[in-house]
């Protein structure tokens, strides 16, 4: 997705507002007859982000300022899309920068680091619907769990265009459908899993209805080692959680830092 920023610079009384315009001229994006500065690229925009920056901070307090983004006014107005942008910028130079670039922009996300409303990890988020295996439904006898990666593809890029990660030159709307498409199609409902219910009213009475699921973490132990050398199964115990003891953390990590020194790498 393309960027389109078009700031409007108002006549003002302002002492610097001339040396404003002649910055905004020097650009080579300011139309005169308008009085607007239009930026139809990231890179571009990048590239003159100081002069931009300072025509911006400026005159948005000048009557008659505003900004239209991708053809939106920003109203009310305020600079959260500035820095949005320039957190993109960070990321994207990081990532010109990066050896192993194929990974830079996948490891533990959906394809893009922006990407913040759906995580690729099973650890609780902030919210729940921060969990990717939130997004699903059930199989009609209740065994399964059906991930419904379609929904989960129209909110990531739905948040790609409204948070601007779709901008950045590397966000690709396929990459997210391939990292997404890397999930389980379901998930068999075993003792890792619990039903959650909602309690509602039915003709027959109240009855707990089945709306989502939950894996139980604390169940699940770091049993699957494997050597340099080969294959090894091996159990170092229960993951501590919030409710461990100092001396129960303390015993995990010295399993683990043994099965490490040992030349076993986890998977």
């Amino acid at each position: 997705m393309e960027l389109l920023i078009e700031i409007n610079i108002p006549a003002s009384r302002s002492p610097v507002h001339k040396q404003v315009v002649t910055i905004a001229k020097k650009t080579g994006y300011y139309n005169s007859e308008t009085g607007k500065l239009i930026f139809d690229s990231i890179i571009e925009l990048w590239r003159l982000w100081d002069d931009f920056s300072f025509v911006l901070w400026q005159s948005q307090n000048w009557s008659g300022f505003y900004v239209r983004l991708n053809g939106k006014l920003i109203l009310p107005y305020s600079n959260h899309w500035f820095y949005t942008l320039l957190d993109i910028q960070r990321c994207y130079f990081t990532f010109t920068s990066e050896i192993y670039k194929d990974e830079f922009c996948s490891i533990r996300c959906f394809g893009c680091r922006k990407l913040m409303s759906i995580m690729r990890n099973i650890e609780p988020g902030l919210i729940n619907h921060q969990i990717w295996y939130r997004y699903g439904y059930f199989s009609d006898d209740l065994k399964y769990w059906i991930i419904d990666k379609a929904v989960i593809i129209r909110q990531l890029l739905s948040e790609s265009v409204e948070f601007l990660p779709a901008c950045c030159p590397e966000f690709s709307d396929v990459k997210v459908m391939q990292m997404v498409s890397l999930l389980p199609d379901k998930i068999e409902l075993d003792e890792f899993w619990e039903i959650e219910y909602d309690v509602r009213i039915h003709e027959k009475g109240i009855v707990n209805f089945p709306v989502n699921v939950r894996c139980k973490l604390e169940l699940i132990n770091v049993d699957a080692i494997k050597p340099k050398g080969g294959p090894l199964v091996v159990s170092i115990g229960k993951v501590p959680n919030a409710e461990s003891t100092n001396d129960e953390i303390n015993k995990y990590l010295d399993e683990l830092s043994k099965q490490k020194n040992s030349g076993n790498d986890l998977l």
